[in-house]
C-alpha cells in the first residue's frame, strides 16, 4: 500500500510538472504571436553596414558592442528600404539615395560600429503614376512610393520612433528605374520611386541631427 502511494505521488508530481511546462510554453508561444519574437544580441560586432540589416528582420538582431544612441548629435544612421518586388520575402537593401548627404548619413560608413540608428523603411502605399520604365522592351509604369519607417537603436534593438507619411520622389528620371523588378503573374508590376536625401533629412533629421 505504501509502495503504491509513493508511485502515485511520483506520477502526480511528474504530471503537474508537465502541465506547468505546457502552460509556460503556451504563454510563451502566445506572447510570440502577440508581440513577435524577442530581439537577439549578436555575438559579433558588425563587419559592414550591410550587417545592420538584421535590425529590420522579423527576428531582429542587435549589436551590444556598438556606440550607444545618446549624447550630443550627430547620431549616425543607416537606412534600409523594403524592396518593391512582389515576392513573399522581398528583403531589404541600403537606401537608394542619389543626392549627397553628410558623412553620418552615408550608406557606406567607414566604421559600422559607429552607427547608432537603423531606419527600416516599409512600403505603405503607392501614389500617382510618375513615369515609365522598360523591362525587356516592355513599358511598365512607375508610381510614387509612399512609406512608413521604424527607427531602432543598433546597440539595444529597442524602438526609437515610428514615422509615417514618407514620400518617394515625384519628379521622374529614367535613372530611377531599378535594374531588376520581380512581380507575380496575377498582379501588375509596380516599381515605386524612393525618397530622396531631402525627404529623409526631413523625416529623420530630429533623431540624427537634433
Amino acid at each position: 500500500m505504501t509502495g503504491m502511494s509513493k508511485a502515485g505521488s511520483i506520477l502526480k508530481t511528474a504530471v503537474l510538472r508537465l502541465l506547468a511546462l505546457a502552460v509556460v510554453a503556451a504563454i510563451g508561444y502566445g506572447g510570440y504571436l502577440f508581440f513577435g519574437p524577442v530581439p537577439r544580441a549578436s555575438d559579433e560586432p558588425p563587419d559592414s553596414t550591410h550587417d545592420l540589416e538584421t535590425l529590420c528582420w522579423y527576428q531582429r538582431r542587435y549589436y551590444p558592442t556598438v556606440d550607444a544612441y545618446q549624447g550630443p548629435a550627430p547620431h549616425p544612421i543607416q537606412i534600409f528600404e523594403e524592396s518593391d518586388s512582389q515576392v513573399s520575402d522581398p528583403g531589404w537593401s541600403p537606401a537608394r539615395v542619389r543626392q549627397s548627404l553628410p558623412k553620418h548619413w552615408n550608406r557606406k560608413h567607414d566604421d559600422p560600429t559607429s552607427v547608432q540608428l537603423v531606419a527600416c523603411v516599409e512600403i505603405a502605399d503607392e501614389g500617382p503614376r510618375i513615369g515609365e520604365c522598360r523591362f525587356r522592351g516592355r513599358p511598365i509604369p512607375m508610381y510614387q512610393g509612399r512609406y512608413r519607417a521604424t527607427l531602432y537603436e543598433v546597440r539595444t534593438g529597442e524602438k526609437v520612433a515610428e514615422v509615417d507619411d514618407i514620400l518617394g520622389r515625384k519628379d521622374f528620371e529614367e535613372s530611377m528605374c531599378p535594374a531588376m523588378h520581380v512581380w507575380r503573374e496575377d498582379k501588375e508590376p509596380r516599381p515605386l520611386s524612393t525618397p530622396d536625401a531631402a525627404e529623409y533629412q526631413r523625416v529623420f533629421g530630429r533623431y540624427v541631427d537634433g
